[in-house]
């Protein structure tokens, strides 16, 4: 497909992105529904957006990064699963750190731990996250969509000729 037809290839992880996220928007409207059978404040999911455009932003970029390196890298897919495994036991997903921990310094070296940290104040504590979780959060997403970008434009070049 790559060799038979002009297209911009970006877009193959943007169209996966964009269907996630589509698929998304029915998993709001549930969680919308256990807001109001349980009585708790709507408030919260006015800032959500914000929250799933910074995710959304990440997850291209680490989509096209890992598209360019898995053109060249063929067990890069059976690495990222021990990646992705070990990125799921360090992120505070069921259980909230405080910055005494000694995990919370690993922490600030995982772009899910502010993703994460983020949306568990807006939505549980419908709080305004601390800013340095939103600077943090955004810091990561805009690295990884410039990184991916630039990797991908720079690596593309050569995918017809792997494939």
């Amino acid at each position: 497909m790559i060799n038979s037809v002009n297209f911009h290839q970006e877009s193959l992880v943007l169209a996966i992105a964009i269907k996630t996220l589509f698929s998304h928007v029915f998993e709001v409207v549930i969680l919308i529904g256990f807001l109001v059978f349980f009585e708790i404040p709507l408030v919260a999911i006015l800032l959500y957006p914000i929250v799933l455009i910074i995710l959304t932003i990440f997850s291209v970029g680490a989509g096209l990064i890992l598209a360019s390196l898995g053109a060249y890298f063929f067990d890069l897919k059976q690495i990222w699963l021990y990646v992705i495994g070990g990125l799921w036991f360090i992120t505070p997903i069921f259980y909230a750190i405080e910055t005494t921990d000694r995990i919370f310094l690993l922490n600030l070296f995982n772009p899910l731990y502010f993703i994460v940290t983020m949306a568990r104040d807006i939505m549980v504590y419908t709080r305004i996250p601390d800013l340095y979780i939103i600077f943090g959060a955004t810091g990561y997403s805009l690295s990884a969509i410039i990184i991916g970008f630039l990797l991908f434009k720079k690596l593309k070049v050569r995918f017809s000729e792997l494939v």
